[in-house]
């Protein structure tokens, strides 16, 4: 219950402190794709996340989607999984092992968080608040 009430606190504060059209509670895949949509159509944003945990499953640790039908795959996922691609192809050049095993940027051991991010962020700058032990926590920009 505390946890929720600090939570709504930080959420309050980011309202005061300034305007933003879209708030988005939780720094998921799903959430920093939503900030990445919202700066396309021209909104600003903020993204809130409660733990320091932010990019969600993929930013730490799971480096693998469990899609069968690639070919299905569209829209900001799909560009994500070409990024994911190209980071591979400049890092260790196209005809490496890495490119292989990235299999078209749906695996992907990226070990860092920032790396994830930037990729995610798509050259757009989004603003996060993490809510950590009680206090905001401003992520730096990428």
């Amino acid at each position: 219950m505390r946890r929720i009430v600090l939570f709504l606190t930080a959420m309050m504060f980011v309202a005061a402190v300034q305007a933003y059209d879209v708030v988005i509670v939780g720094g998921t895949p799903g959430g920093i794709m939503t900030a990445v949509a919202a700066a396309r159509e021209g909104k600003t944003s903020v993204l809130l996340e409660r733990t320091s945990h932010v990019g969600g499953l993929p930013a730490n640790g799971l480096g693998a989607t469990d899609i069968a039908t690639r070919g299905a795959t569209t829209g900001l996922f799909r560009e994500f999984t070409q990024r994911v691609k190209r980071y591979y192809i400049g890092k260790y050049g196209e005809d490496s092992q890495q490119v292989k095993d990235c299999s078209d940027g749906f695996h992907f051991g990226l070990r860092s968080r920032k790396r994830f991010l930037q990729i995610c962020s798509m050259s757009i700058v989004i603003k996060l608040v993490c809510l950590q032990s009680g206090s905001l926590m401003p992520i730096p920009r990428m």
